[in-house]
């Protein structure tokens, strides 16, 4: 058997953002334009609005170009309503994880990304979820990179996917850049 290319593209990753919460429209608002993004972390210096937790992983469900109108825990779920903004405090972050592809075949895959254009102050992670029911991930694989990168081509050990797979990226610190990115199979 031989690998195949499943899905290829460049993906630009968004920096944590300071964010803003508004009880009245359900909405967390981000000062900078970011990309379409799939899952968020809020960090905080002081209290987060209930019912979110720090650390967390939400999921996206609608936004626009500086606003996410609609979050839940699960993929697809439900949106969290009725944001308790009385108790917050602090600044708050919002972490994004950008999704490079989804596939649902089941087989043993691959990813590789080029970063190459990684300097110094960079931080990214790349990851590989495995979904383990109708609704959620686990992950299977995370490799953390900082820097300049001598060896940029980076490729995840082969995956086994049982039902559907979920490739990310997600960039922590330093100055965003264009990544181009394959996934195989086989």
């Amino acid at each position: 058997m031989a690998w195949t290319v499943d899905s290829s593209g460049t993906e630009t990753p968004t920096l944590p953002v300071t964010c803003t919460f508004t009880n009245a429209s359900q909405t967390c608002t981000v000062t900078q334009n970011a990309a379409v993004i799939d899952m968020v972390v809020f960090t905080t210096t002081g209290v987060l609005p209930t019912p979110l937790t720090a650390g967390t992983t939400y999921y996206i469900l609608s936004r626009t170009a500086t606003t996410l109108t609609g979050i839940s825990l699960t993929r697809g779920g439900s949106a969290i309503a009725n944001y308790n903004t009385a108790g917050q405090s602090g600044t708050h972050t919002a972490t994004f994880e950008q999704v490079f592809a989804e596939p649902t075949t089941v087989a043993t895959y691959e990813f590789s990304c080029d970063l190459s254009l990684m300097a110094v102050g960079d931080l990214v992670e790349l990851r590989c979820y495995d979904m383990v029911d109708a609704t959620n991930y686990r992950q299977v694989w995370k490799g953390a990179y900082q820097h300049v990168q001598f060896n940029a081509g980076k490729v995840s050990p082969a995956k086994a996917v049982t039902t559907q797979a979920k490739f990310t990226i997600k960039q922590l610190a330093g100055t965003v850049h264009a990544y181009p990115w394959s996934l195989r199979r086989i």
